[in-house]
């Protein structure tokens, strides 16, 4: 699946699917563990989605205020919300898979 975030680049499926796992509350090990990737695999698509879906405002807000103004992951969710990029039906699915898979692994 693909997502255009108001005109920035389109997400690639592996980026959606993270961003997924970010709004689900995932941990980057989580994360990692659920789509087999390193630490730095998860880091590289949070920096991808960052720039796309925030459009690089966060680097320019960290320069010019020499701090960091906002927690990223909860920035993204909030612009994936405003902008409707997942509805609350994508997000029911999302979290009925979450479940299936936290069963399949851990039993719970």
């Amino acid at each position: 699946m693909h997502v255009e975030p108001d005109g920035a680049s389109k997400l690639t499926r592996s980026e959606y699917e993270t961003l997924c796992d970010v709004m689900l509350g995932l941990t980057d090990k989580a994360i990692a563990k659920r789509r087999n990737l390193s630490a730095r695999g998860v880091q590289n698509r949070l920096a991808a989605l960052f720039s796309k879906v925030l459009r690089g405002r966060h680097s320019w807000l960290r320069e010019s205020a020499s701090m960091d103004v906002y927690n990223l992951r909860t920035r993204l969710i909030f612009e994936v919300l405003r902008r409707g990029l997942i509805d609350s039906e994508a997000l029911a699915s999302l979290d009925n898979e979450l479940d299936n898979w936290l069963t399949e692994q851990f039993g719970v």
